[in-house]
């Protein structure tokens, strides 16, 4: 199997519109929804993360993130021309790009690819840094070896064949972005995420936490070079006041959330509201150590069908959502649109919840950030139709966090928002494995026939028979109740009628260097 390089990020597919010269402004402000942490790509992870860090950083493979076709954006060199797969299906061969230098003009080379893989998996490794292996060991979790053939050739060697391998690599969870091996020499690890040096379109100019984070563009890249000069991203929590700077002309683009009810006042100045149908989805996780909840897949199959999946999308989120039919996220590679999920039925819910003793009902809770409240108050409303109180326990997203990776202690349930353009993602959340310390399995799911197809999928390179064994699994997740996806969110994203080239690819993330602004 084999990966061609062709024009690659510097070919025509990547060239921004030649109409962008005179009197074109070239600083573009974004409006964020939360600060950034630090900017060391490997020991970092988030959506909004990956939308700064991309600019500067670069994948040995990535996607094609300026298609505006649907689905899963299709992979394409970067830092690599070409990779090859050998026929066992466990040694990937990356030729490398030449003439590629760093942003502090150092070479990128076999060595660099070297360095910053060994950073995050050989402990042995003189640079080997723990905080970013606790972040990133999914991607090499089985990687066996590294080895350069030259300076521009090295391969990679797996001790089983990994299906989804190249896929994890482009995720934001442990960001694969070549960071320069002098500049960590020079700074140490700890330092490398306050002013990364890497070989992208942008390179760092400054960052005030909790304030904006500043690039600008690289005059050395070895690509097309990007329109804008500049890129500064704001942090603006408040989605109301994030609105209000994009109608006042304080900020080019606004990320989401951004409040249904607001899309006629956005269109009416002119501004282009842009949606996307990407991984991110929002769903339940059941405790599956609760008396209630754990024993009894009835209980959790009336909570699936007492939820009114289609008045809460309707409701909350007018056209920028739709509701989640598996746990498969909407641009997953094995996502199928034709599979029939949970549909609201009340009077189906209650007969269930007879039939497994709960016909009086009973009490339990949902454990949430404070982001999601509008959402527990609707789940809430629909399980008090069918006699459920649930009680919503609302906590700040740290505490959250904390208590959400750690696993689920007390009883009732938690809601998510994630996804990955990688089917991997089933595996990192349900099998039995995973289960914290482990992973993210928070909700101590357990199924052996889960755990068996999952397995079977991630040693498989046959896209075709891998897909159809993760189809399986959402099959069984459904029957099995062990989640209940809630909706896909369209990450509404409003746009300055003046910024051009600006695209919206199915991911959780997008680019800049195609962008321009044109006032």
């Amino acid at each position: 199997m084999t990966l061609a390089g062709g024009a690659g990020l510097a070919g025509t597919q990547f060239a921004v519109s030649p109409t962008a010269t005179a009197g074109t402004s070239d600083i573009l402000v974004v409006g964020l929804n939360s600060d950034i942490p630090p900017l060391d790509p490997h020991r970092t992870l988030g959506w909004t993360t990956m939308l700064v860090t991309l600019t500067m950083g670069e994948h040995l493979i990535g996607q094609d993130l300026t298609t505006t076709a649907k689905g899963t954006p299709p992979i394409l060199p970067v830092l690599a021309e070409r990779y090859e797969l050998a026929d066992d299906g466990l040694t990937y061969t990356y030729h490398l790009r030449p003439n590629v230098k760093f942003h502090d003009g150092t070479p990128f080379n076999a060595d660099a690819v070297d360095f910053n893989i060994r950073r995050q998996w050989d402990k042995s490794f003189e640079f080997f840094y723990k905080d970013a292996a606790n972040i990133s060991f999914w991607p090499y979790q089985f990687l066996a070896d590294i080895q350069k053939v030259d300076d521009l050739t090295v391969k990679l060697v797996l001790s089983q064949p990994w299906g989804d391998f190249l896929r994890m690599n482009m995720q934001s969870f442990g960001q694969q972005f070549m960071l320069s091996p002098t500049y960590v020499r020079k700074v140490g690890n700890a330092a490398v995420g306050d002013a990364p040096v890497l070989t992208g379109p942008f390179k760092f100019v400054e960052r005030i936490p909790g304030e904006r984070i500043v690039v600008e563009r690289n005059p050395d890249y070895w690509g097309t070079a990007p329109k804008l000069a500049k890129i500064m991203f704001r942090t603006m929590p408040d989605d109301a006041a994030r609105k209000a700077a994009l109608l006042a002309g304080e900020i080019d683009i606004a990320q989401y959330p951004i409040a249904w009810d607001s899309k006629a006042e956005l269109q009416a100045k002119d501004m282009a509201v842009t949606t996307c149908d990407g991984p991110f989805l929002t769903y339940l996780s059941f405790n599956m150590k609760d008396p209630i909840l754990g024993q009894s897949k009835e209980v959790r199959q009336a909570i699936n069908m007492a939820i009114d999946r289609e008045g809460m999308v309707k409701g909350l989120f007018g056209d920028w959502a739709t509701p989640a039919n598996s746990m498969l996220p909407a641009s997953s590679p094995s996502y199928d649109p034709d599979f029939k999920g949970y549909t609201y039925d009340p009077d189906g819910a209650r007969v269930l919840l007879k039939h497994a003793g709960h016909g009086s009902g009973f009490s339990t809770q949902i454990l949430i950030p404070e982001v999601s409240d509008s959402v527990a108050q609707w789940i809430q409303r629909n399980l008090r139709d069918v006699g459920i109180d649930l009680v919503i326990n609302k906590l700040d997203y740290n505490t959250y966090s904390g208590k959400w990776s750690a696993g689920l202690i007390e009883d009732g349930m938690t809601t998510t928002e994630w996804g990955m353009t990688s089917d991997y993602w089933l595996d990192l959340i349900t099998r039995s494995t995973r289960q914290p310390p482990n992973g993210s399995n928070v909700g101590w799911y357990t199924n052996t026939k889960v755990d068996a197809l999952l397995i079977q999928a991630q040693s498989e390179n046959n896209f075709e028979t891998r897909r159809a064994k993760y189809r399986q699994v959402g099959a069984l997740l459904h029957d099995d109740a062990g989640y209940a996806p809630l909706y896909y969110f369209r990450q509404p994203v409003a746009v300055a009628p003046y910024v051009k080239g600006f695209i919206r690819p199915d991911e959780d993330w997008f680019q800049f260097w195609t962008v321009y602004l044109q006032k």
